[in-house]
């Protein structure tokens, strides 16, 4: 895995098709964001945070697929786009 600081971990396990985000939101700061550049374009990952809730952006390559693991435990597979 690739750590990316605050946003997470992008990482290429799976295989160069599939990547996993898991963003990890706390301390003092109040948003984050980063990106990789893989094989089939950018992977990118961003939060902010209120006091109300964390918004959570990830956009995801063409071809290519996805798990992003929250904070609270649970995942979600997604496909290519921005996902929010």
């Amino acid at each position: 895995m690739d750590p990316i600081g605050a946003t997470g971990s992008v990482g290429t396990s799976c295989g160069p098709f599939h990547f996993s985000i898991a963003p990890v939101p706390g301390g003092t700061l109040t948003h984050a964001q980063a990106a990789y550049t893989s094989l089939y374009d950018t992977v990118a990952s961003g939060w902010t945070r209120s006091e109300e809730a964390v918004h959570l952006t990830v956009t995801v390559p063409p071809n290519t697929t996805a798990d992003i693991r929250l904070p609270d435990g649970t995942a979600h597979a997604v496909g290519p786009g921005t996902h929010e």
